[in-house]
């Protein structure tokens, strides 16, 4: 075989491995991006059930502190309208996605007033009328489909109740 025949046949066989390799990596199921712009615009909207439509059936909120908060579509649901009536001006923003495989985190700033009542373990709570700014992480894992499994929201809480006239600045518990 002559040389210039060899280094086109390399040349093809190296392209064709590139291009099978390329095309046979595992790509995100989920565009990131846009997931978060959409749940965003159901959250500043303040469209509960728009917003659980990004959830799996069984799915799990936690707390700030990994305890379970609410499961199921209906429960989320529910904590999202008693989360909006409580802060009727309530929008977020997120500030930075990091993603990999079927797992996300938004870096997020809500800002609202705190103006309606907020459904407590005890009972409703009293809004104060103050404003709050906090800034937080919102972590998710996805099923294979893209909808959220679990959903795990880290932000200082006690710096938020602070904000909100909920303790006072000397007062911790």
């Amino acid at each position: 075989m002559k040389k210039s025949n060899l280094v086109k046949v390399l040349l093809g066989l190296t392209l064709s491995l590139i291009f099978l390799c390329g095309c046979n990596q595992k790509k995100d199921v989920v565009d990131f991006k846009q997931l978060g712009d959409k749940m965003l615009k159901a959250f500043n909207a303040h469209d509960a059930s728009a917003l659980t439509e990004f959830y799996a059936d069984d799915a799990v909120l936690f707390d700030v502190k990994g305890e379970e908060l609410a499961r199921g579509k209906a429960a989320i649901e529910k904590y999202y309208t008693a989360y909006f009536r409580a802060f009727p001006d309530l929008k977020m923003e997120f500030v930075q996605i990091i993603a990999a495989g079927d797992q996300v985190c938004y870096e997020f700033i809500n800002r609202g007033t705190f103006t309606g009542p907020f459904a407590g373990p005890q009972g409703d709570i009293q809004p104060t009328g103050l404003k709050s700014v906090i800034k937080g992480a919102f972590l998710a894992k996805l099923t294979p489909a893209g909808l959220i499994k679990e959903d795990r929201s880290y932000y200082d809480e006690l710096s938020w109740m602070k904000q909100l006239g909920l303790i006072k600045q000397n007062e911790e518990k």
